[in-house]
């Protein structure tokens, strides 16, 4: 053992220990190898050693996102030993490791009798536990499991082994690309600008002369094209790399650079958009949509007003659409920007990750604007864009401004019990590629025509208290008898809808032009439809039940389920739940407050 002891000597926090502790320690330690891809331990094992690695990587796992990366002279498994705690994660070596096995006791004796070792676990304790508070390690909201072929990969340039430098220098600026793989007799090799520079240029070789497969690196490093990002990261940090190979059954299909991966892990709302309009093809689009859903659940996690969440879905979602309208009409040799509309939660600026988009298109002179609208749903389809397909898929909802013009006429005119409900949502529409000036002439014109005629104002009133919130004779919350919800109730149906039509159905009687839940609560208590005690209520009431149906649906993906907006009473806190119950309760006044304003009794 006496490698073990000159080794453990040179690590710390041991390297601070007396000599003859070490050499105590050593004799108790105990030695073990752990083949590839092995699990050292895995969540909720009892844990009883502390680890050293002697020789390898291992990766800190907990739901296939990757914690640490650790590799010779580093310790883990050290938290649950301190705190008595159960291990919260796994631990898995990535190639062939050799590590050094310390006992619980034995650790913790050390621990407790020397201020060296107190001292270092101690610090990194405070150090985790300041990551943690500053969000600077995002446990779930990372792109670290997303599997390469998910991601954007640059197309791979291959030339041939017995080409010259020149043509391969001639090839990476005309692909304005940094790597170019060489075929050679026995698999790939790759040239890098590094590679040109250090084994050409150094050496003072003719570029003319020297064949590609003199200067290229080989064996190539490389991942199956359906390995997580984690891994390609993982292999970057090993091998000292910036770039990696992605294959499919050992033919490339891409490269991933370092560059790829800072950019992914800094998204935000600018870089998104500049990405979306770069995008030249619907595959790329979709890759970047994908990608869109984990900087929204980042932002989400990240971000705790609703209202800013909301509106952050519905940018991306435009651009996503409007790049997907330019992308439909270059299939067809099309160049006339049709305009569109969208309504309910969308128009309002109000998205969640489980609204389905209600979009139309607008008709221009063109006669395909049918088959543009068929072709356009079945794009978004393609792109995993979640649409009412109805609506662009049947002639009747294909409409020029003029028609939809005397469709919201008719509407008002003659109001419909039998699908006020599905009408209600055309009241908070918001159009694409049209001039803001002609949009707002055309929602004016409605406001105008209910002011006149406000039959229609009954008819939404009833829509919006027809769906009760969950609440029994006792204030106890009515949830789910059976089904794969038992248990639960549905927070956007019982709360959040309630709510929004009610406010929309004040807005309109007032004339209001916005559409936004929070700035029409705003609107009612400048002109003084609403108290301003009123007002704060409603806000806090809809801030409260949207910010829950966020974290729902955010659970849902850290579950990797479908997005839901189902709730369970039982989960929340008894603030938080008390709380839940006022708020139905406000809920149910602002609904009987309706019904006697609108006097619903000669609908109902």
């Amino acid at each position: 053992m006496l490698d073990a002891e000159r080794f453990i000597r040179e690590v710390p926090p041991f390297r601070g220990l007396p000599s003859s502790v070490i050499s105590t320690l050593v004799e108790k330690i105990k030695v073990k190898v752990y083949p590839k891809n092995e699990v050292i331990y895995r969540e909720k094992d009892l844990s009883e050693y502390l680890y050293l690695i002697r020789k390898g990587y291992v990766v800190l796992e907990k739901k296939g996102t990757i914690l640490d990366q650790l590799q010779e002279g580093e310790t883990f498994g050290y938290l649950p030993l301190i705190t008595d705690q159960e291990l919260d994660h796994s631990a898995r070596a990535v190639e062939d490791t050799v590590v050094f096995l310390i006992k619980k006791e034995d650790f913790l004796k050390l621990f407790q009798n020397y201020s060296v070792v107190q001292s270092f676990y101690t610090q990194k304790l405070a150090q985790k536990l300041a990551e943690a508070l500053n969000q600077k390690k995002d446990q779930w909201g990372t792109f670290s499991s997303v599997p390469l072929s998910k991601l954007n990969l640059k197309p791979p340039v291959i030339v041939d082994g017995e080409n010259s430098v020149e043509k391969v220098i001639q090839e990476m600026v005309e692909k304005n690309v940094t790597a170019c793989l060489v075929k050679l007799e026995k698999g790939y090799g790759i040239i890098t600008e590094r590679d040109v520079i250090k084994k050409l240029l150094y050496q003072g070789l003719d570029k003319k002369e020297t064949k590609a497969k003199n200067i290229a690196s080989f064996p190539l490093v490389y991942l199956e094209k359906e390995a997580p990002l984690s891994q390609a990261m993982l292999l970057m940090t090993q091998h000292r790399i910036r770039k990696i190979v992605v294959v499919d059954e050992g033919i490339p299909v891409g490269i991933l650079e370092d560059t790829d991966i800072i950019s992914l892990g800094s998204k935000n709302l600018i870089t998104i958009t500049k990405e979306i309009e770069r995008t030249n093809s619907l595959e790329e689009l979709k890759k970047i949509y994908y990608h869109c859903f984990y900087s929204a659940i980042d932002f989400a996690i990240k971000e705790k007003d609703p209202e800013l969440i909301g509106r952050y879905l519905s940018e991306i979602r435009d651009g996503i659409i409007k790049k997907a309208v330019l992308l439909t009409l270059s299939e067809r040799n099309l160049s006339l920007l049709p305009s569109l509309m969208v309504i309910g939660a969308h128009g309002r600026r109000e998205a969640s990750f489980k609204t389905k988009l209600k979009i139309f298109l607008i008709k221009n002179n063109s006669e395909e604007a049918f088959e543009v609208a068929l072709l356009l749903a079945k794009n978004l389809k393609f792109l995993g864009v979640e649409i009412e397909e109805e609506y662009l898929t049947q002639p009747y909802w294909v409409k020029t401004l003029n028609e939809w013009e005397k469709t919201f006429s008719h509407w008002i005119a003659y109001p419909d019990l039998k699908d006020i409900g599905k009408k209600a949502n055309f009241f908070d529409l918001r159009f694409i590629g049209i001039q803001p000036e002609k949009a707002d002439f055309f929602y004016q014109n409605i406001l105008q025509k209910i002011k006149k005629n406000d039959r229609i104002l009954p008819y939404l009133a009833l829509d919006a208290v027809k769906l009760k919130p969950p609440l029994g004779l006792f204030k106890e919350l009515l949830v789910e008898k059976s089904g794969p919800f038992k248990g639960k109730l549905n927070l956007f149906k019982s709360g959040v809808l309630p709510l929004v039509c009610m406010v929309r159905v004040l807005s309109l009687e007032q004339g209001i032009k916005t559409m936004n839940t929070f700035k029409r609560i705003s609107c009612l208590e400048s002109s003084g439809s609403i108290k301003p005690e009123t007002a704060k209520d409603l806000k806090e009431a809809y801030k409260f039940l949207t910010t829950l149906r966020f974290k729902i649906q955010i659970d849902n993906f850290k579950r990797e389920q479908e997005p839901h907006d189902y709730l369970d009473p039982s989960e929340l806190e008894k603030g938080d739940l008390n709380l839940l119950k006022e708020v139905f309760k406000f809920i149910e006044n602002l609904q009987k407050m309706l019904f006697e304003k609108y006097r619903l009794s000669y609908l109902s």
